[in-house]
């Protein structure tokens, strides 16, 4: 249960320096000779934020035995699911002199039974949400005073943060990452990915708007999009029909209209407007050929060859035989009443 809920954490960076934002590793994490380039590849992380749960973990005479944080340094406050926090003995990573294994502890409580402060380490980089950054500086640590105030300040903020980065979402849905993924990686419900990817992507009956079109041809043309047939289409516009064979009619006089087939040309155009272009389709098409699924995998490949025209082209031949056929008697194998 721990390792499902946002834990609450504390760190101190230098003015100016944005934790929220990607940086490249510093040599101390990526160079054979820095304090924490054996860490690293322990975790296999290139770089990490350090934090503490507590503000009080700052003014113990354990903290201030090894370090001093210079009195400008910005405060900032981090909201973590538990799963992405790894704990660190404090005092045992100062010394930096046992088995790389022996640093860690499942939580922070196991550590402070030991009599050490618990060190958090988040893997950068940090996701949208997780961070907020304060105007308090070090030399200004109260602790009772400032807690008020991060908790205003963080009800404030939840209130008015959206948790999904606009740019990282279209990013994704153009690597053909699923909405569930997506909703995974933002920690949020796949309803929020979508009504979000509603909002981004105007609907095809709105781009339609400048056609001279009635709201069922626009349907029409929308399900012709969608690769139905022109039957198929008809039925699916709510077009009043008696039976499969008025649909094919009413799909003939539709695919007739000058200005349905100007429709049915910016079909491509559409597709990119709404994050569904040719590049898109083909990853998801890419993602469906590795199903276990021999059907749909294979339903898959089908449609990648018809998406690259990769089928070859049908051939005709045309064979000119002589054939003798000549009468046979066949009374000799008549049976016998």
């Amino acid at each position: 249960m721990t390792r499902r809920k946002k834990i609450i954490l504390y760190t101190y960076q230098k003015p100016g320096h944005d934790i929220s934002i990607n940086h490249t590793p510093l040599k101390d994490y990526s160079e054979e000779t820095g304090i924490y380039y054996h860490l690293a590849q322990y975790l296999l992380w290139p770089y990490w934020i350090w934090a503490f749960p507590c503000l009080e973990d700052y003014q113990t005479e354990l903290c201030l035995s090894y370090m001093e944080i210079p009195q400008s340094w910005v405060l900032w406050n981090l909201e973590v699911p538990g799963a992405e926090v790894k704990w660190i003995y404090f005092s045992r990573q100062m010394d930096n002199r046992l088995p790389m294994h022996e640093y860690f502890a499942l939580n922070q409580r196991t550590i402070r039974e030991a009599n050490d402060l618990p060190l958090a380490i988040v893997r950068k980089p940090l996701m949208p949400g997780w961070t907020m950054r304060t105007t308090i500086g070090y030399g200004n640590l109260k602790v009772n005073d400032l807690r008020v105030r991060l908790i205003n300040v963080m009800k404030g903020l939840r209130m008015n943060q959206r948790k999904i980065n606009d740019q990282v979402l279209l990013s994704m849905l153009h690597d053909g990452k699923l909405q569930k993924e997506i909703a995974e990686h933002f920690h949020v419900s796949p309803v929020a990915v979508c009504k979000r990817v509603k909002r981004l992507f105007p609907k095809p009956e709105t781009i339609l708007s400048e056609y001279n079109l009635t709201d069922k041809e626009k349907s029409f043309v929308i399900e012709k999009a969608k690769g139905k047939s022109n039957t198929q289409a008809v039925i699916a516009s709510k077009y009043e029909v008696t039976s499969m064979e008025s649909a094919k009619v009413i799909g003939s006089q539709l695919m007739d209209k000058p200005e349905v087939q100007k429709a049915l040309q910016s079909i491509p155009d559409i597709f990119e407007k709404i994050g569904r272009g040719r590049e898109y389709r083909a990853k998801k098409v890419g993602q469906h050929m590795e199903n276990p699924d021999p059907n749909v995998s294979l339903k898959a490949l089908d449609m990648g060859f018809k998406l690259a025209n990769d089928y070859p082209a049908q051939r005709n031949i045309n064979l000119n035989a002589d054939l003798n056929i000549a009468p046979v008697d066949i009374s000799k194998w008549k049976l016998r009443d």
